[in-house]
């Protein structure tokens, strides 16, 4: 339970709309068990008066007041249950927001390289399925059982007023309803929901593994029994599924047995009730409906507490993430305002495991342009990183100013730097969406001269939205060489000293890539700037350039 602790507490920052969520939900309840009592006890009194008319005797039964009674109930259980739902969907899609918002500002601070060393497919799960487990947390694990008690203590005390001692043993009754409805398929289902979490893990990570790596497994003729393997742990997830889904099952088998036996009890109760002249024979009929529709109240909850062990598992995978290696803060020594030089003593641009390349060394001024280039798997994205203090080089030293890198707070540092990565990342979202990533606070006029320097402005000027054009997922509604241009302009827009440009023009015929180095040279003029691409590329003039090559 601990595990879900961080999540209650975030969810728990919009307590006006699961408030609201919850009387609806309640409303809803409770207008479905007046309207079947109040059903019941009508048809009951019409079924009587009609035998008594037909017996001769002498009888009145206002059929309006109850009549009206049920269309009202009937309404408002339809408008509850409609305004139940679009309003707690909202709220959980707020919720889910809030709790992706809350993660990716946690990785946004971690530690590249653990970010780096971790499967994509652990990550995709945690940012997609653990993220979505938690959905059930408050319209299925929070609010139901609150909504169920509220119906049911409303309910047992207007029973009280007629049938004290019914009441009474009902309320024992309704308790263990709720621990058979809660506590037992929690229990039973503890081993099966954590083997499903995990077995969902494995066969995403085994699908993508499978996907990405196909044309190499065929080569080598293991593509059929990578295939075979995952037939495999699928069969294990649907054997986890189904004994899930049975005890599930079972848990509301007897769940029924019992509420049919709460039923029975208040119908037998109630029958020696007017017996004994006590009570009428449509209150009976009231009470004993009463207690079958507070049934709705708890029918959902036998699944959701089967599946709790996975929604705390997933919780607890998500707070992992919080315990992830932080970058190393130091608040004694800072990044100086204004960036004067840039030293490489003896630098490895390379990583554990990859080739050894020789080393760099080199000295960079304020306002100079450095040329790096190399040919693929010479180090040149890996200069990069290490200039982004995104990793510490294998050996040698990074000095900012005189002070080496590793005594520097790289979030301060980051803030005078404007990387554009050797990989293109945009988002499913609007072109200004993408852009505004690099400065939030740019102005449309801004965004549109950031598009006219990379030579984008016409292209988007032509269409309809204009800044509102949506570019799809990962940019499919552009070409390679315009989801280039698009990250340049975002790189561009974001206000920085230093600019670490890796293959700009990467997917960008000559011509065009000629007009934009025109127009970047002009407007970096006073700018640190860090260019990296092949020697055959479209280079800027530069001050310095470095021709990395594989160490012999």
């Amino acid at each position: 339970m601990k595990a879900l602790i961080p999540w209650i507490q975030l969810i728990l920052t919009r307590r006006k709309r699961l408030f609201f969520g919850v009387l609806l939900m309640a409303l809803t309840v409770l207008a479905g068990t007046a309207l079947l009592a109040l059903s019941g006890w009508f048809i009951t009194a019409s079924a009587l008066t009609g035998l008594l008319l037909a017996a001769g005797v002498a009888v009145h039964l206002d059929v309006y007041v109850p009549g009206s009674g049920i269309r009202a109930f009937a309404l408002t259980r339809t408008l509850a249950r409609y305004g139940e739902r679009l309003y707690n969907h909202d709220t959980v899609l707020r919720l889910l927001a809030d709790i992706r918002v809350t993660l990716f500002g946690t990785l946004g601070q971690a530690n590249a390289n653990t970010v780096k060393s971790t499967h994509s497919a652990v990550w995709l799960s945690r940012l997609t399925r653990d993220v979505d487990a938690l959905d059930s947390l408050y319209l299925r694990l929070l609010a139901p059982p609150v909504v169920a008690l509220l119906a049911t203590v409303l309910v047992l005390v207007a029973m009280a007023t007629v049938m004290p001692a019914i009441a009474l043993i009902l309320a024992f009754g309704f308790a263990a309803l709720s621990a058979l409805s809660i506590a037992l398929p929690a229990w039973l289902g503890r081993q099966s929901g954590r083997d499903v979490l995990a077995q969902e893990s494995s066969l995403r990570q085994q699908s993508i593994d499978y996907l990405s790596g196909l044309p190499e497994l065929q080569a080598a003729l293991q593509a059929r029994a990578r295939a075979e393997q995952l037939m495999q742990t699928q069969d294990q997830l649907q054997s986890e599924q189904r004994r899930l889904i049975t005890t599930v099952a079972a848990v509301e088998s007897l769940q029924s047995s019992l509420l049919g036996a709460l039923a029975l009890l208040t119908l037998l109760s109630g029958l020696d009730g007017w017996q004994q002249g006590d009570l009428s024979g449509p209150v009976v009929t009231l009470w004993t409906l009463a207690v079958v529709a507070l049934g709705e109240a708890y029918t959902s909850l036998p699944k959701a507490f089967a599946e709790f062990s996975k929604t705390q598992q997933a919780a607890l995978q998500l707070n992992q993430l919080n315990q992830l290696p932080q970058p190393r803060a130091n608040d004694a020594t800072h990044v100086p305002d204004a960036f004067q030089l840039l030293s490489f003593q003896q630098v490895q641009p390379a990583y554990p495991g990859h080739p050894p390349l020789n080393a760099v060394t080199l000295d960079l001024r304020k306002g100079e342009t450095l040329v790096i280039t190399g040919e693929s798997g010479s180090g040149k994205s890996s200069l990069a990183s290490l200039l982004a203090a995104d990793r510490v080089p294998v050996s040698g030293q990074i000095r900012i100013n005189g002070t080496t890198m590793a005594d520097i707070d790289p979030l301060q540092w980051r803030k005078h730097l404007s990387w554009l990565t050797q990989e293109t990342v945009l988002f499913s979202a609007t072109l200004r969406e993408n852009l505004l990533m690099g400065n939030p606070s740019a102005t449309d006029r801004e965004l549109w001269d950031a598009l006219a320097l990379v030579d984008l402005a016409s292209r988007f000027e032509s269409t309809l939205l204009g800044l509102e054009t949506w570019i799809g997922q990962t940019g499919l509604a552009l070409s390679g060489g315009e989801q280039r241009r698009v990250a340049l302009a975002r790189a561009l827009l974001r206000p920085a000293q230093f600019y670490v440009l890796d293959e700009p023009f990467r997917g960008v015929d000559v011509a065009t890539g000629q007009r934009i180095l025109s127009a970047l040279e002009t407007t970096l003029a006073d700018k640190t700037l860090v260019w990296l691409a092949h020697e055959n590329s479209t280079l800027p003039t530069a001050d310095q350039q470095v021709h990395l090559t594989l160490k012999a």
